[in-house]
């Protein structure tokens, strides 16, 4: 059986017989959080001269941390950024436009 890591910690599940103790220390001390991708498409590819496929930014902490370049993939010049925890719930409710 698997099951996410949300309905391990919630202790809805019972297993019979109960998990180590060791197994359950090491669910209730993972976490886990919000991570979302922001896409974003250009006409051209201006990142291509510095020669990698990830991006790391040093930009405030728990922002845009990360972009990776999917243009391949895309078809077209593309890169996606990763957007952790609170900064992620927050661009949720930007709009395309902004």
């Amino acid at each position: 059986v698997t099951l996410p890591l949300g309905v391990l910690k919630s202790n809805h599940v019972k297993f019979y017989p109960p998990l180590p103790a060791y197994k359950q220390e090491a669910i209730d001390k993972l976490g886990f959080g919000t991570l979302n991708k922001l896409v974003l498409s250009f006409e051209e590819p201006f990142w291509q001269g510095a020669g990698t496929k990830y991006i790391g930014y040093a930009a405030e902490k728990g922002e845009f941390y990360l972009f990776i370049d999917v243009s391949e993939a895309a078809g077209k010049p593309t890169l996606i950024s990763l957007l952790p925890g609170k900064f992620a719930k927050q661009m949720e409710k930007v709009s395309d436009l902004e």
